[in-house]
């Protein structure tokens, strides 16, 4: 019978968790989005993973604009 006091809270504790992770979902930058669209692999010779085009999450992804910072940084031009 001790234990039933500590219940409301535990319940509040995994409410208040789960909301705040339906919330950090819902309002995630990446949501819904295809990486492919920007992804330097993104044809039939580079990249063969079924889900592409449509893949929102890949362990190859390179991003063009992070490529293109790289190579500007590499070629000695700062912004």
């Amino acid at each position: 019978m001790e234990q039933l006091p500590q219940l409301p809270f535990l319940l509040i504790t995994v409410a208040i968790a789960s909301a705040i992770a339906i919330y950090a979902a819902a309002a995630s930058d990446g949501r819904e989005k295809f990486l492919c669209a920007d992804c330097r692999f993104n044809n039939d010779e580079d990249c063969l993973k079924a889900e592409r085009p449509r893949a929102i999450a890949c362990t190859s992804y390179r991003a063009a604009d992070a490529l293109a910072a790289i190579a500007r940084t590499s070629n000695g031009v700062t912004e």
